[in-house]
């Protein structure tokens, strides 16, 4: 069965929010092109794209600059970090009484890697 768009999105979206957990409040650059470098594993820089201009305008992260190269297609964000509302998705209940935050870390100890994480983004737009 062919995944949908947006469950493509919300996949990523989940990958992208693991990273920012494990990196705390410490700044990151995120390039959409370069997006693969940033989970580890390989990814549609389309759909990065679209996610990281999701999460700045959904005031999920924050960043000292925002780049987007319209020609290209490229979405940069530099000094990201997590928001509070970005902290609080992460400190957000599951129906299993669990964070999303609890979910990402055991999901990401079990694989010992963060390219493996496959994770239910049903979870995030819940807590959305």
């Amino acid at each position: 069965m062919t995944e949908t768009k947006l469950g493509q999105h919300m996949a990523m979206l989940g990958r992208i929010v693991a990273q920012f957990a494990a990196g705390g409040l410490t700044p990151r650059t995120v390039q959409s092109s370069k997006m693969s470098e940033f989970l580890g594993k390989e990814e549609n820089s389309e759909i990065a794209a679209d996610v990281l201009r999701w999460m700045v305008e959904e005031g999920l992260i924050r960043a000292d600059v925002i780049h987007k190269d319209v020609m290209q297609g490229d979405f940069a964000v530099y000094g990201a970090q997590l928001t509070s509302k970005g902290v609080a998705v992460l400190k957000s209940k599951t129906e299993t009484g669990d964070t999303i935050e609890r979910q990402i870390r055991r999901i990401v100890s079990e694989t010992a890697s963060m390219r493996y994480l496959s994770w239910d983004c049903g979870l995030l737009q819940r807590a959305l």
